[in-house]
């Protein structure tokens, strides 16, 4: 038979178990899209130093950014593919058509990514 101290310690053991799990798993974010605010979908850009910005998303630890010309389903050129823990990127390109997309990331999972295009006409 447990006596009040016991049953108290076991009590304390298993609250501290839990509360270290919720440290070990990670929030499942595969399921959700990054909220994208600049710049549009499909958006025509005249000068060539350009940041891309998104919100943060809970659960989100990093974000892996990649850039293309002119796209993904026929890449010529790999502009970026960098994984940074901030919601902005800021970069200079030439005059061309890009594809671009951002996924988000915590140490167990990945969004899908989530892709826009952009034309740069220069400055």
């Amino acid at each position: 038979m447990m006596n009040r101290i016991t049953l108290y310690a076991s009590f304390l053991s298993l609250a501290v178990i839990f509360t270290a799990c919720d440290d070990i798993f990670e929030k499942d974010i595969s399921a959700e899209t990054p909220e994208i605010i600049a710049p549009a979908d499909g958006q025509s850009l005249s000068g060539t130093d350009l940041t891309f910005w998104w919100d943060y998303m809970n659960g989100a630890d990093f974000y892996q950014l990649q850039i293309s010309r002119p796209g993904f389903d026929l890449i010529e050129k790999l502009i970026a593919d960098t994984v940074i823990e901030t919601n902005k990127f800021s970069i200079t390109l030439v005059s061309g058509i890009y594809e671009w997309r951002i996924r988000a990331c915590n140490s167990a999972y990945c969004t899908v990514f989530l892709s826009r295009t952009l034309t740069v006409t220069g400055n």
